[in-house]
């Protein structure tokens, strides 16, 4: 019965997360890595999409709202790797049958521009199966380890250029 259960929940977390191939059905974060950063808070726009990012109790309150008005809510909590700055980001609504999970961004704040990437390559997802015990499904890995196991992970893996490719995503200021 626990492997159905586990099962189910890997491949609802993996269908379902839509944006990150490396989620983590536990926080990344803990209390004790958690920061802050004033310049984060703000409104931001990128391609017809509005970002409003609100500081809270524990961490940011961000609404994405698209151009038809469809708004999703997550909950960003900010941490360190080196120099870099990561954000644990997990939705606020989760519909019946979805899990609610975490993937890590690497996030950068220059002038009235704040970019950010997906940690989620295959290199990382390599190292999060090898050292985390990572559960591969379909493209993606979904890892079950405790935060303080992951804070450690992406403390160590988090700033290397290698954790993320793509497009970078620029938004700016309003």
């Amino acid at each position: 019965m626990k492997l159905v259960t586990l099962t189910l929940a890997l491949a609802a977390a993996l269908t379902l997360s839509g944006c990150s191939d490396l989620v983590s059905l536990n926080p990344v974060v803990t209390e004790g890595q958690a920061i802050t950063d004033a310049n984060l808070a703000g409104t931001w726009k990128s391609d017809g999409e509005l970002y409003i990012i609100e500081p809270g109790k524990a961490g940011y309150t961000i609404t994405n709202t698209d151009g038809k008005g469809t708004s999703i809510k997550f909950t960003g909590t900010l941490f360190k790797a080196g120099d870099a700055e990561l954000l644990d980001l997990v939705p606020q609504d989760a519909a019946f049958l979805q899990l609610p999970v975490h993937a890590v961004l690497r996030i950068w704040m220059t002038g009235n521009q704040l970019q950010f990437v997906f940690l989620d390559t295959k290199w990382l997802r390599q190292l999060a199966t090898e050292q985390l015990g990572a559960v591969p499904y379909n493209d993606g890995s979904v890892v079950t380890s405790p935060s303080e196991a992951l804070g450690a992970f992406y403390g160590k893996f988090g700033a290397d250029p290698k954790a993320y490719e793509g497009d970078v995503k620029v938004l700016t200021r309003l």
